[in-house]
């Protein structure tokens, strides 16, 4: 099937993506939540307006198949909420070692020293040992495999003009 999509900066890209059939469509446009339910969560988030408008942007990302749209962004975020909700030693993990690179990065001298490799890094680190301990949850890498599987079909080559 012939995809259209547009990027951010309003150029249209077309894809043949072979693999993707009615049931692939319906299966990327089912809904855990609604696209209401998913702004209104970006709005209570505690995180900047700038971050809240790249979701929000993120969240209004469609791409057309044909005559159906695939609400692809709003589908993707979607994900992400489920795997925290589902997998949160991850996002502790981040969590942490935010709060440890902002400590770090605090301490006069070795602030300075540090925090420019440790704010980065420890962040990382945390989400990695957090996936570390999730992953060797057979769940989680059925979850993965699963969502992998939801957007195989989209793969595909871009048409150039």
């Amino acid at each position: 099937m012939k995809v259209e999509a547009t990027d951010a900066n309003g150029q249209k890209h077309y894809f043949d993506a072979p693999e993707l059939d009615d049931a692939a469509i319906d299966a990327l446009n089912s809904q855990a939540f609604t696209r209401k339910q998913v702004h209104r969560m970006i709005d209570n988030m505690s995180v900047s307006a700038d971050a809240k408008s790249i979701l929000n942007s993120i969240v209004d990302t469609s791409i057309q198949v044909g005559e159906k749209i695939i609400q692809i962004g709003k589908k993707i975020l979607e994900i992400v909420i489920e795997l925290i909700k589902a997998y949160p030693k991850a996002s502790i993990g981040v969590v942490i070692g935010l709060i440890l690179g902002g400590l770090i990065s605090a301490i006069p001298v070795v602030g300075f020293l540090f925090g420019w490799l440790l704010q980065p890094l420890l962040p990382a680190l945390g989400m990695a040992m957090g996936w570390m301990q999730d992953f060797n949850d057979d769940a989680l890498k059925r979850k993965i495999a699963d969502i992998q599987q939801q957007f195989y079909a989209l793969k595909g080559n871009e048409i150039r003009s």
